[in-house]
């Protein structure tokens, strides 16, 4: 069959009428390409990756982000650091303490920068602590830090559960059990406590997280959650931050 002549009003035509079948095409080559990428693009053993969540201001979201491949030529053995940004205000914000949260419920993160109300919120109740106790790993020098550091703003007290008296065996076996809590129990999973410890380790001395980071140290705490099983290397990562931002 022979072919029109092809003339800039047919092809108008042609463009006004068919556009969206070109869109499509576009999108289809797109979200193909991009699967293809997850699918075939080599998983990072956990062991290889860090993963650092921030909660807290930032006015450099971007810069914040990027502050992971800064970390990953520090640390040969990884292949991964990904870094997560909740953005959060204060002790006002709902959504990000809402959004946090949500992460932490799920498990999800090797370590925490959070801003202080955070820390504050997740560090007691009555029922959970969701930081490690690390006065161990501090007194034993696995996390280095500056002599005579202050740590006031890491410390959380007993457990009002523990305080009913109900001893840390008890509350240990309870756990064990899988009891459903109550005002005398503590959540399966959750990690009891009946001293006052330090779970969270203040940042302000680290000036230069500003300049490297896009993040003000003031009222910043570093945490690792209580799921988290990556403790050598956050004790290491912990220690970098303090040897190379002050």
């Amino acid at each position: 069959m022979k072919q029109g002549k092809l003339t800039k009003a047919k092809l108008v035509w042609h463009l006004k009428h068919e556009y969206w079948k070109y869109i499509c095409a576009i999108l289809i080559v797109v979200i193909g390409c991009h699967m293809t990428v997850l699918l075939t693009r080599p998983r990072v053993p956990d062991e290889q990756q860090l993963n650092v969540y921030y909660a807290g201001p930032s006015e450099a979201y971007d810069q914040v982000i990027m502050f992971g491949e800064e970390i990953k030529s520090a640390f040969p053995q990884l292949q991964e650091v990904n870094v997560n940004v909740i953005l959060y205000s204060g002790a006002n914000d709902f959504r990000g303490h809402q959004q946090g949260g949500i992460y932490l419920g799920a498990g999800m993160g090797d370590v925490y920068i959070v801003h202080q109300d955070f820390f504050n919120s997740f560090a007691s109740s009555s029922q959970q602590d969701f930081w490690k106790p690390l006065n161990d790993a501090i007194d034993s020098g696995q996390i280095a830090l500056p002599e005579g550091m202050d740590l006031d703003k890491g410390h959380v007290g007993a457990n009002a559960v523990l305080e009913m008296g109900l001893s840390l065996d008890e509350a240990t076996e309870q756990q064990k059990a899988g009891k459903e809590p109550d005002e005398t129990t503590l959540s399966p999973g959750i990690p009891a406590f009946e001293e006052d410890t330090v779970r969270g380790i203040p940042l302000d001395s680290l000036t230069g997280l500003k300049a490297a980071a896009g993040i003000d140290p003031a009222d910043m705490v570093v945490v690792i959650p209580y799921f988290a099983e990556k403790d050598e290397m956050v004790y290491e990562f912990i220690s970098y931050l303090f040897e190379n931002y002050r």
